[in-house]
């Protein structure tokens, strides 16, 4: 990612570990007391620095070379703070082993002197290696500025993929010549392809071709049919044959929209002509630009700030996504030296290579807070078009550093929610829609939000992260020496290729890949010890090496559906900083190691084990989301499961054997989603005690006749989803009492589904309050039936 941005970062992050109570204890313990004061006191003054030089950088070669030199004694600090921090927490989780004996001081439980004595020369090399870099400093005159700050921004509502035609601005011409051209019937004897070239930034929806490819010709057969296929980008026309072939059942004069930016694919598409989609005209330009820069009627009070608008308008050429984007940066900013910097900005006279719309998007990429730059340049190591789900993208800023909190009772996952959500409110992000993560065989919903970039966005990612990032494909497996995450996008790559091209880079911080073997893993293991993120889905590994436990910096492991898994090695509980640990899908997992309980800080876990019973998860004290997953031995849970209180989000998925919850989980009192899945001997009624449940999931539980009594105390509940729970026939009298509830589902349930229709049922008035209610995947809206506000009860 982009040097500077990193660097400052970076800096702050040392800072505050260094500012910590713990890792001046533990440097006190192994002697580098003062070598570690030293460093902060330089790092303070580089850091003051950094801003100006971020954006001096741009035009001084010397400069940029300075601040990659600080860059990598900044990543080399981080990673020995890291190791610091890591011995912390391991004297932590061996005091919990010893607490009959009295334990003075860290060093009780750190490393013999000989370690000391090699961590305090570590520390002292990094010194003298920043004071060096820092001498030079004088030569380019920077100022100091300050880059602190608490996060904010003004939010505006989350956008979608549902347009409202009234919503739309310009395109009129567009659309009447588009569907004049479709309505020709000059070409029904065949499938008609239609080519639009879109203007660069025009928003799509890319679909996935091979997905459709499975379903077209059942769906199609026989029918005459208007096809769009949106942003195709794949250039082999044998693809394209292939996929008309599908297409032959389908009945004379059907038609096909193709939009793409690629010349070459309207050339393989089409079967007459082009339609080129050009920039919007100034008018429309400003209208869209007012919309998404002001609030209605706002812009009125602002003539001058409209002016320069009208000005910077006039450089985006038209580009909708590049009008949205700035009008997005500027809202409610009134300050007019805000407008004219966006105006007056030098990265309007980039060279320009494939878009004119990069110096748009770049400005907005400039004016973001400097530690929301590098959450956003890591969003490029997903390929395009990829939609990720939000929560999972949070846990992956967390586990590099990225999120930070400046008060102690600020949870990272909620400042993490805020970070997205202000990239979604730039653009950066779209398509961000609630519960879109689908599950097909089960037809439930998650509690997650999920996006894509759109590709030139990704486009923009990619040229920020610079030589951080490497995709290692067929045709491209190069990764810079220097490199911290790489992503392999291939599954039946050559492994001796990559391999030796990701030696060289042996200070990964991030992996992604797929479909590794025990030895490749346990290579990996021994070479990269700097890994935060490993992701291993998929794969055939029968076990896990013990090498793993030498990634003292781990913080997040995915090893999902490892469907040959049979054991974890002890040492992976010596992965003290560990936040994230993914086992979902690993069927044959015969237990959990006993240490489990040394796993301290780990806030996510995801689990499918053969296990009767799940000793050692009660110490986990740090979770904040525990998923079960088709655990099916399991027949019950710690008694002590009410020491978990941070956990927040339980779901129990497939635990047939699973009869009751230990009675201590009623002081789970911050625990506010719930969901209850294909695990019918639970006992509903003893759930009784989640006073704070904002979600709560009952899913497939066929057997369930009566919803608890306990549901109705359910003050603080927003969401509640119930589904195929086929012997249902009726809601709880209490449920008239759940005034905060928002949404409301009902499906699979048809007994239910019947008390509950609009004014007939018997349980209408019991739900009639609630603002949104779907029954058998139809909305119903209360207020059509002039029953919302009355009285429920």
């Amino acid at each position: 990612m982009a040097v500077e941005t990193f660097s400052l970062n970076i800096a702050q992050t040392i800072l505050e570990k260094l500012g910590s109570l713990t890792l001046q204890e533990v440097g006190l313990a192994w002697g580098a007391k003062n070598d570690l004061k030293r460093l902060k006191k330089t790092l303070s003054a580089v850091k003051a620095l950094l801003l100006d030089a971020e954006e001096r950088s741009h035009k001084n070669r010397q400069l940029t070379d300075w601040l990659k030199k600080l860059q990598d004694v900044f990543y080399d600090a981080d990673d020995l703070l890291d190791e610091l921090e890591y011995e912390a927490l391991r004297s932590q989780a061996l005091r919990r082993d010893r607490r009959k004996q009295k334990v003075h001081n860290p060093s009780s439980s750190l490393k013999t002197p000989f370690s000391h004595l090699k961590i305090g020369r570590k520390v002292k090399k990094i010194r003298e290696r920043l004071d060096d870099i820092d001498k030079d400093r004088a030569q380019f005159q920077l100022s100091e500025r300050d880059a602190a700050g608490s996060f904010s921004y003004s939010e505006r509502e989350m956008t979608h993929s549902f347009v409202n035609a009234s919503d739309v601005i310009g395109r009129h011409q567009d659309r009447e010549t588009i569907i004049d051209l479709l309505m020709r019937s000059d070409h029904e004897d065949e499938v008609t392809c239609r080519n639009i070239i879109e203007s660069a930034g025009d928003q799509s929806t890319g679909q996935s071709m091979d997905t459709l490819q499975k379903r077209l010709k059942k769906i199609f057969e026989g029918k005459k049919v208007l096809l769009v296929l949106d942003d195709i980008w794949s250039e082999d026309r044998r693809k394209w044959v292939d996929f008309i072939s599908l297409l032959r059942e389908v009945t004379s004069g059907s038609k096909i929209i193709v939009t793409t930016r690629s010349h070459v694919v309207a050339s393989n598409t089409g079967t007459f002509g082009e339609y080129k989609l050009e920039g919007l005209p100034h008018d429309e330009c400003m209208s869209l630009f007012v919309k998404w820069a002001f609030k209605k009627g706002e812009e009125r009070n602002y003539p001058k700030l409209v002016q320069i608008g009208e000005d910077i308008m006039r450089k985006c050429k038209g580009v909708p996504l590049a009008i949205r984007t700035l009008g997005s940066l500027l809202y409610s900013k009134t300050n007019e030296r805000d407008w004219l910097d966006v105006r007056d900005s030098d990265l309007w006279k980039l060279e320009q290579t494939k878009t004119d719309i990069l110096p748009a998007l770049r400005l907005s990429y400039e004016h973001l807070p400097y530690y929301l730059k590098q959450c956003f340049s890591y969003c490029s190591i997903f390929p395009k078009d990829h939609v990720f789900e939000r929560d999972q993208l949070i846990r992956l800023w967390m586990a590099q550093g990225f999120i930070r909190s400046s008060k102690d009772d600020q949870e990272l996952e909620y400042i993490g929610i805020q970070y997205f959500n202000y990239l979604c409110s730039l653009s950066f992000f779209q398509e961000a829609e609630d519960v879109i993560k689908w599950d097909l065989w089960v037809g439930m919903s998650t509690w997650d939000v999920s996006c894509k970039m759109h590709d030139i966005v990704h486009d923009l990612a990619l040229y920020v992260s610079q030589e951080d990032l490497a995709f290692i494909t067929h045709s491209s497996s190069n990764i810079n020496e220097k490199g911290r995450h790489v992503a392999l996008m291939d599954d039946d790559l050559s492994w001796k290729k990559v391999s030796q091209s990701m030696l060289k880079a042996n200070k990964l911080r991030t992996m992604l890949t797929f479909k590794v073997t025990g030895a490749q893993m346990n290579m990996w293991c021994s070479k990269f010890k700097y890994l935060r993120v490993l992701k291993l889905p998929d794969s055939s590994l029968i076990e896990i090496p013990s090498s793993i436990g030498s990634l003292v910096r781990l913080r997040y492991l995915d090893l999902n559906n490892n469907k040959q898994l049979r054991e974890l090695p002890k040492s992976i509980c010596k992965l003290y900083q560990l936040q994230s640990l993914f086992l979902e899908g690993c069927y044959r997992l015969e237990e959990l190691p006993s240490n489990i309980r040394h796993m301290i800080s780990l806030r996510y876990f995801a689990l499918t084990t053969m296990q009767k019973r799940l000793e050692g998860i009660q110490h986990l004290t740090s979770l904040h989301t525990f998923e079960i997953n088709s655990c099916y031995n399991l027949v019950t849970l710690p008694k002590e499961m009410g020491s978990l209180t941070h956990l927040q989000t339980l779901i129990i998925f497939s635990c047939v054997n699973l009869a009751s919850l230990p009675s201590t989980m009623k002081y789970l009192t911050r625990l506010e989603n719930l969901a209850i899945i294909y695990s019918e001997k639970l006992n509903l009624e003893e759930f009784d005690g989640f006073k704070n449940l904002k979600s709560l999931k009952i899913l497939f539980l066929d057997q369930l006749v009566t919803l608890p009594r306990w549901l109705g105390n359910l003050s603080r509940l927003q969401k509640l989803e119930i589904a195929n729970c086929y012997s249902l026939s009726s809601l709880s009298e209490g449920a008239c009492h759940l005034n905060e509830l928002k949404k409301l589902e009902i499906r699979g349930c048809p007994k239910l589904s019947r008390r509950c229709r609009p004014q007939e049922g018997e349980d209408w008035q019991k739900i009639a309050h609630v603002p949104e209610i779907h029954l058998d995947r139809k909305r119903i809206t209360p207020v059509d039936y002039e029953v919302r506000h009355l009285p429920v009860c």
